[in-house]
């Protein structure tokens, strides 16, 4: 089929290819040509491309002016379904990548129905959920993780820290120092429950050039000495609030 008749996917899952893995692909049909031919459907005069979008991009790259196609009959299975198919086991996508793409199929296939669009691209309703909550925190990890600046567990973590500044000077250090999930956690414990407790002077603006995460901007307190001297010594400790005040009335009770 010649390739100028060929339409991209009305909502490809992916809006930008690797610029690695797509010379890959174009060295490789140098060599060999197209192997597995493009599924595509009739759309007036063209065909629209469910799957082997990137054979298609990678042919005009090329100039090659026909391509192996399959056409694939109306048989009520949704485009979107097939192409989700033949993307199975294929390029990773980027997880903000993936959640826009789940958004649009969502909105504009579905009819906002998930459990239709979980059938359709064969993944589960969590799975599907938890792509699209990332869209909705913080824009400033959102794009840190549409770039790959940060992974998506380090994401979830930065979304989940109650305070804006304190969040952006967080990712602004993950960034900086590739810290992992492990670390970003103990990061979101901390600065939360100060800030449950009313302990955080939240400053306007997160320090900039900021080359480790410096303590809170308040006094840190030993929970057994009460004394905020010698911090460098101090360590994370994880204790329920309530076990806290227990502690706080046994130790205020005078010794007989």
């Amino acid at each position: 089929m010649e390739t100028a008749l060929l339409l991209r996917p009305k909502i490809p899952e992916r809006e930008t290819f690797d610029d690695e893995r797509m010379g890959e692909l174009v060295t490789s049909i140098q060599a060999v040509g197209i192997l597995h031919p493009l599924i595509v459907r009739p759309e007036g005069k063209y065909f629209r491309v469910l799957a082997g979008d990137r054979r298609r991009a990678a042919a005009l790259a090329l100039g090659l002016a026909q391509v192996p196609v399959r056409i694939w009959p109306e048989n009520g299975v949704p485009n979107f379904a097939i192409t989700a198919h033949e993307n199975t086991g294929g390029e990773d996508v980027n997880p903000i990548e993936e959640g826009r793409y789940f958004e649009r199929l969502l909105e504009e296939e579905c009819g906002g129905d998930i459990e239709l669009l979980a059938q359709g691209v064969r993944k589960h309703e969590g799975y599907i959920n938890s792509r699209l909550s990332l869209l909705k925190g913080d824009p400033l990890v959102v794009q840190a993780l549409a770039e790959d600046a940060i992974s998506m567990g380090a994401a979830e973590e930065l979304q989940k820290i109650t305070h804006p500044p304190y969040r952006r000077l967080c990712l602004e250090v993950t960034i900086k120092q590739g810290a992992g999930v492990r670390q970003v956690r103990e990061w979101r414990v901390l600065y939360n429950n100060m800030a449950a407790e009313g302990a955080l002077a939240v400053p306007d603006q997160p320090p900039m050039g900021v080359a480790a995460l410096p303590p809170p901007t308040t006094s840190v307190r030993c929970l057994f000495c009460h004394r905020d001297d010698d911090q460098h010594e101090m360590e994370i400790i994880y204790v329920h609030r309530s076990c806290m005040k227990v502690q706080e009335r046994q130790a205020a009770v005078p010794a007989v």
